[in-house]
């Protein structure tokens, strides 16, 4: 995994996000190769109307660490019998 923050072409491959569906609660979050988190973001469906799909905005790529290196997790929790997932990976920020 790669992505390239502040890249010369705007709106490609400048966010760093998870690609999901079936998920009523998704949590995403970045850590430096050190393990100091960067960033954190998460979303809950409105439970009036299930079928519009809960939206991750992304990681920009700010703050800079020294490392190209990341760490991502992404905990979730399914809209079809409530099943608990944890991912989780490593990318590099291509500068």
């Amino acid at each position: 995994n790669a992505f390239t923050p502040g890249n010369a072409s705007p709106g490609q491959n400048d966010m760093f996000k998870p690609f999901f569906s079936g998920f009523k609660y998704l949590q995403f979050t970045i850590y430096d190769y050190r393990g100091n988190m960067l960033f954190a973001e998460d979303d809950t469906a409105d439970p009036t109307t299930p079928l519009i799909p809960i939206e991750i905005d992304g990681w920009d790529g700010e703050p800079i660490s020294n490392s190209p290196y990341y760490i991502y997790t992404v905990y979730g929790i399914t809209t079809e019998g409530d099943v608990e997932i944890t991912k989780s990976g490593t990318f590099i920020a291509l500068r």
